[in-house]
């Protein structure tokens, strides 16, 4: 099923948006109306990808900074973004990025 497409408890999104926990007196907000976090996506993602402004006022979020965060990480792909796959999948997946950053032994 589609709700469950996204595993991610509510808390730890908050965590993931925000690693400072600056967000987390919105959790019983959260948890009061919405499920998962697929549907929140779900419910406030734009054609274009970005959030609808509805989910500031249906959350109460009132501080520009805070909205800030959660515009920030449905620009980057929300529930795509890679902070957001779990561990075990992480693993799995090709680590080609990473490692291109390790350094090369010098050859003479």
């Amino acid at each position: 099923p589609a709700a469950t497409a996204h595993p991610m408890a509510l808390k730890d999104w908050l965590a993931a948006v925000d690693p400072a926990g600056s967000l987390d007196g919105y959790l019983e907000a959260l948890q009061e109306n919405y499920d998962t976090v697929t549907q929140i996506v779900k419910t406030y993602t734009l054609p274009a990808g970005s959030l609808d402004p509805q989910f500031f006022e249906d959350v109460g979020v009132r501080s520009e900074q805070h909205r800030q965060l959660f515009r920030a990480w449905f620009d980057i792909g929300g529930e795509r973004s890679p902070s957001l796959v779990p561990p075990e999948q992480r693993a799995e997946r090709p680590q080609a990025a990473e490692d291109a950053t390790e350094p090369q032994a010098a050859t003479k």
